[in-house]
Formats: structure tokens, sequence, C-alpha cells
């Protein structure tokens, strides 16, 4: 089975992270920011590592993405908050570097 990511899911997680790292410092007013940051924080780095789950059921992978994204931002929020490192933007940056790192892995396994 080889790892390939469709380059419309690329460009919507380096486009998601970029817009949410550009909220976090404050490139981007008020009536976007939540928006834009809930929508990074609950489905795009489940989104950058579905591939890896081998489902191939369209409702079980929109499921998987929300639910892998929710556990991987407040298991990150734990560890940092443990470290006593815990910010918005140390989150925003841990998560977008997941999700770069893994969408990027799965275009070069191509």
């Amino acid at each position: 089975m080889t790892l390939t990511v469709r380059p419309a899911v690329l460009a919507v997680v380096l486009g998601s992270a970029a817009a949410a790292l550009a909220c976090t410092v404050g490139l981007v007013g008020t009536p976007w920011r939540a928006p834009l940051v809930f929508w990074f924080v609950g489905v795009v780095p489940g989104l950058a590592l579905q591939g890896r789950l081998g489902v191939t059921d369209p409702l079980a992978r929109a499921t998987l993405a929300v639910a892998v994204s929710v556990a991987l931002a407040a298991l990150a929020s734990e560890a940092l908050a443990i470290a006593s490192l815990w910010s918005p933007t140390a989150l925003m940056l841990f998560l977008a570097g997941v999700s770069t790192v893994a969408c990027l892995r799965r275009t070069a396994a191509r």
C-alpha cells in the first residue's frame, strides 16, 4: 500500500496551517480568527494524518479527522502544560508542524 496525498488535501492542510499561524500572530482580524482557528485545531491535523489509517469510507474518514485532531490537540496541550510551555502560539506551532510534516511525508512517499 503506497501512501499518497491528494493535491487538494495538501493545499487545505498547508493553507489552513498558514491561516492559523497568521491568526495566532494577529495578522487576521476578529471576525475570521475564531472560525479559522477552530477549523484548524478541530479538523486539519486529523486530515493530515488520516491517510496513514487506511480507512476508505468517506464518513469514517471525516469522523476520524475530527477525532484525531481533537485528541492530538488535547494531548499536545497537556504535554505543553506539564512542561510549563503552554501558550496558544506554542500549540498552534506544534499542530501546524505536525500537520505539515505528516502531509509532506505522505507526498514524499509517492
